[in-house]
Order: C-alpha cells, then sequence, then structure tokens
C-alpha cells in the first residue's frame, strides 16, 4: 500500500500536531518523566518546478509508519509510530507513549519508511517504482536536543536523490515507460553518527514512475551515487526499437536534490539531445549547471515476441487436462480435452485430431494450448498448416481463442470461431491481443465441429503466433 502521496501540483504548506500516544492519561505514567509530543514539521512542500512549472508536494498520509530513535535522557531504538486519522480527519502518532528522564539532555531522531529491527542502522533498498515512489522515499529528522521541553518538531528532509526524465519529440512523445539503468539499489544510515555510507549492491535496472502523462514525465528516487560514463543511464522502448542513453561523462546524483533530464528523440536519430539540471527543492541544496554531454543513443530493434515459435511447436508435448474444461489448463503448454469423441496426438510437430464420434460441442473432440503470461499488449498473427485425410472441402475444425477477465476472473471468449477449411491449406489470422491483461495467459482451442464426417484425420503443422511489428 502507498503510504504517502506524490502530488504533481501547486506547493501546499501545512503544519500537522502529532501526539506519541492516543490517550492523555498515558503520557505520564512514569514518575519523573516528561512526555514528549511531536510536531511533524513537514517535509516542507517538495517542490521540483516543470515546464509547467507545477510542483511536487509529499504529504504522510494514515497508516505511514515512522521509526523514533532516542538517547540521552531516553534510550529508544526504532520505535514504531502510527499515522493514524481520526473522525475529524486530523492526524495522529499512535503508539507507546514517549518518554524521557526530566533535566537530561536527550536527542530524537525520526525517519520513514519505518523498517523492522533494532538495531543502530537502517537499511533503504529501492526498486520497481513503476507504480509510484513513496515507498522509497527515505526521509529523516534530527532536530535539536531538549532537557525540559515537551515538545519536539520533526523536519524531515529528503535524503536519496530523485531523478526526473522528460521523453520529448515526434517519436519520444509516444514512449510510455522510462528506465533508469546500472543503479546501486541500497544506501544504509547510521543513526548515531547521523551519516550515511555510499551506496552499494548490485546494479539494477529501475522502471520509473510516470508521474505527468501531459508532459510525458518520468521520476525515480535512489541512493546517492554516481553514474559513470562506461555504462547506459536511460533506456525506452517505443514500438519496436529501444533507445539506449549513455553519458560522455559522470553524472553526480545528489541527496535532498533533483536531477532533471529531457531526452528529445525525433524521426532523425541524429537529432536525438539528452540534457540535464539540477534544481533546488524547498531549502535542498540547488546547482543551476546543465549536462548536456551524452553519446548519440544506440537504437536496437526489439525482436517480436513469440507466444508460439517454431521450434516450440516442434518440440511440443501433449498432456492430459484432468482439470477439465479448455479454460482450465493449469499450466502453459498442450493438453488433450476431449477424449471420449476423438483420438489425438502432438509429436515431432504435428498435431493429430481424429473425431471417432460425434461430440456435442467442438471442445469434447479437441486439444487446447495455454500460453505463458503475456507481456506486451498487441497485435498477433496465428499461422499453421492444415491437411485433411479427405479430399472433400468441408469446414471441420474450430478454433477459438479466450483471454482472462480481472474483472469475471475467469476466461472469455475473444468471439473468435473460425473454421478452417479441411484441405492442405496455409491458414493464418490476426488476433487482437491490443487490450488483453498483461500478466495473465491467454488459451487457444481446436476441436472438431459437430457435423463433420467421423473418422476423418486432421493433421497441423508449422503452427506458430507472432507478434505484427509495424
Amino acid at each position: 500500500m502507498i503510504m504517502k502521496k506524490q502530488f504533481l501540483f501547486a506547493a501546499l504548506a501545512i503544519a500537522t500536531l502529532f501526539t506519541a500516544c492516543s490517550k492523555e492519561e498515558e503520557l505520564s505514567k512514569n514518575e519523573g518523566t516528561t512526555p514528549v509530543n511531536f510536531v511533524i514539521g513537514g517535509i516542507g512542500a517538495r517542490t521540483a518546478t516543470t515546464l509547467s512549472e507545477e510542483v511536487y508536494s509529499t504529504v504522510f498520509e494514515a497508516n505511514d509508519q515512522i521509526g523514533i530513535y532516542a538517547t540521552g535522557g531516553a534510550t529508544i531504538k526504532n520505535q514504531l509510530l502510527t499515522v493514524t486519522a481520526g473522525e475529524d480527519e486530523t492526524l495522529t502518532l499512535t503508539g507507546d507513549a514517549i518518554e524521557y528522564e526530566q533535566g537530561l539532555e536527550t536527542t530524537f531522531k525520526a525517519y520513514y519508511p519505518y523498517v523492522e529491527g533494532n538495531g543502530e542502522t537502517v537499511t533503504m533498498t529501492v526498486g520497481d517504482q513503476a507504480n509510484g515512489i513513496d515507498n522509497y522515499d527515505f526521509v529523516i529528522a534530527t532536530p535539536d536536543a531538549i532537557s525540559t521541553e515537551t515538545q519536539v518538531t520533526l523536519n524531515f528532509q529528503h535524503k536519496l536523490a530523485m531523478v526526473q526524465v522528460q521523453v520529448a519529440g515526434s517519436i519520444g512523445e509516444t514512449a510510455t515507460s522510462v528506465t533508469l539503468k546500472n543503479v546501486k539499489p541500497s544506501v544504509t544510515w547510521n543513526v548515531e553518527a547521523n551519516s550515511f555510507g555510499e551506496a552499494y549492491g548490485e546494479a539494477i535496472d529501475i522502471t520509473m514512475y510516470r508521474i505527468d502523462s501531459t508532459n510525458n514525465i518520468y521520476v525515480a528516487l535512489v541512493p546517492v551515487q554516481t553514474i559513470t560514463n562506461s555504462a547506459a543511464m536511460f533506456s525506452t522502448t517505443i514500438g519496436n526499437k529501444i533507445y539506449t542513453f549513455k553519458p560522455n561523462s559522470e553524472v553526480s546524483l545528489t541527496a535532498n536534490q533533483v536531477s532533471k533530464f529531457k531526452i528529445t528523440i525525433a524521426e532523425e536519430v541524429e537529432m536525438t539531445t539528452v540534457s540535464i539540471g539540477n534544481f533546488n527543492i524547498a531549502g535542498w541544496t540547488y546547482s543551476e549547471s546543465v549536462f548536456e554531454d551524452f553519446e548519440e543513443p544506440t537504437e536496437e530493434t526489439v525482436p517480436a515476441i513469440e507466444l508460439i515459435s517454431t521450434q516450440d511447436f516442434t518440440n511440443a508435448t501433449l498432456g492430459t487436462n484432468t482439470y477439465g474444461g479448455h479454460t482450465n489448463l493449469p499450466d502453459a503448454g498442450w493438453a488433450q480435452i476431449g477424449s471420449t469423441f476423438s483420438e489425438v496426438s502432438l509429436n515431432n510437430g504435428t498435431l493429430t485430431i481424429k473425431n471417432t464420434a460425434s461430440p456435442s460441442n467442438w471442445y469434447q473432440a479437441g486439444v487446447a494450448y495455454r500460453s505463458e503470461n503475456i507481456t506486451k499488449q498487441a497485435y498477433y498473427k496465428l499461422s499453421l498448416n492444415l491437411a485433411c485425410d479427405t479430399s472433400e472441402n468441408t469446414q471441420g475444425l474450430v478454433l477459438r481463442v479466450y483471454k482472462y477477465d480481472t474483472e469475471q476472473s475467469k476466461f472469455i471468449s475473444l468471439n473468435i470461431d473460425k473454421y478452417p477449411i479441411a484441405r492442405a491449406e496455409k491458414w493464418e489470422y490476426d488476433i487482437d491481443l491490443s487490450e488483453v491483461p498483461v500478466g495473465y495467459p491467454i488459451i487457444i482451442g481446436i476441436g472438431v465441429k459437430t457435423v463433420s464426417e467421423l473418422n476423418t484425420t486432421y493433421s497441423i503443422t508449422n503452427m506458430t503466433m507472432v507478434e505484427i511489428q509495424e
């Protein structure tokens, strides 16, 4: 669940009062100690100017979890406090009461998002951010020490770096995804020393969050680090092309700072330009330098996706569908779905179906194929060679395609009800999978029509299903 909202709109400064306990009487349970209230001073309306002069803003939400440390008049290690919304939508911090010994200088430190443990360090490891950056917005507050006060103001500050990239140009404006490449994902905060080590971990690629679809702007949060000129920094896939960008010199990513990039991909690759500018985020460090020294982007054609390849079909074997029904195949591959009314085999790239009795439905005398999960919405071409052991020009087979409907939680037909002519021929059909849900398979069913002549053998070879690329 996303615990803070990242908005792109005019900044709104709000200071909200929090208490460390939900009940007043619990705050003074220990004689000689002083209860503490916390004021969240805001993350300081995080701002990052875009071309439309809009801004980012970060706010806390109900159910956000904050970790508290204390030394001096109290010893607290990573105590969990949770942001809770009351009936009037007022936000409070709930959890065990936080107290310290009166008169002793006490230092509090706080951070978000909360990580379980009671050690002296907190580690943040970033990952895929396609659905948002909030879970990785590592912020800390280190207020001045107190000795008699009962209120502590927590002014949180961002400790990761933000990377923002705008994809523009006649080709670039059609991009829908950007990957930040070769990033070290982890950083550790030493709480006592209030220091951060260098970013570490095996370099990963991060899908960035599309925060502004109108201007095609993407963002990601990463530990402070330097991107070298020996590796690619950005890539975006547009149609069947992958555009990859590598800097000619190092790019430094700084805490509390947005590094702004703009990639322009025009009709001619040599017209592509990339620029980077750093700008301040409400009280953060500021740099006006602009980095433009990038190599020409490499352009790579993305291979067409093969849901069924020639090799797949040649090496395929036929399983038995013990679960019943053509839409209930548990695993990817081919399975016989009707044994009472047909004899079916799949060997060395030849699928044969012989109708030995008259079925009431096509799937009582046929097979079904469950694909791997779809990774790209597109149009696909299904091709096959079909032969029949009779010379009659009868239409004997049914072919149907099913997609998964997430609302109904079941497979439904794409309304493709094709009857291939039962004689030797090449058969092709364009199948629209441009709106099927990604991450789910499709199912192809092939069976004998109920009116077909009995004991007719149909043979299918050279079956493929390949993405149609423009």
